[in-house]
């Protein structure tokens, strides 16, 4: 899915011939914007959390907007999860994702290229 370019499945087959489901996911497509958990989703520009939602780069402080808590968690409230992604290629194993971000923000000067590559190999 290209929000969040999100996984929405990954199908394992098991030693006895029946396949498992192995991703959590929302109920239905629409859920997934609205969801919170980061279900499937392609988590950035860092992973994991930034405390107090501040962080010191040469010699600056850089505020940024919190989105748990009192911290920023995944990206933040534009992290790439809440984006909407390029396809760029897809067929019926694998899909290649774009993002690109042309504005530099205060909180995250550089701009930014970003694929995600999911395949069943």
């Amino acid at each position: 899915m290209d929000w969040g370019a999100t996984l929405l499945s990954a199908r394992i087959p098991l030693s006895d011939g029946s396949v498992r489901e192995a991703l959590l996911g929302c109920a239905s497509p629409e859920h997934y914007p609205e969801q919170t958990s980061f279900l499937g989703a392609s988590i950035g520009r860092y992973a994991n959390r930034i405390a107090n939602s501040r962080y010191t780069f040469a010699g600056e402080t850089v505020q940024l907007s919190p989105s748990q808590g009192e911290n920023q968690l995944h990206g933040g409230p534009e992290g790439f999860d809440k984006r909407r992604w390029q396809i760029v290629n897809q067929n019926d194993r694998q899909v290649l994702f774009a993002l690109t971000l042309m504005t530099a923000t205060r909180a995250f000067r550089p701009s930014l290229r970003h694929g995600a590559i999911s395949s069943d190999r």
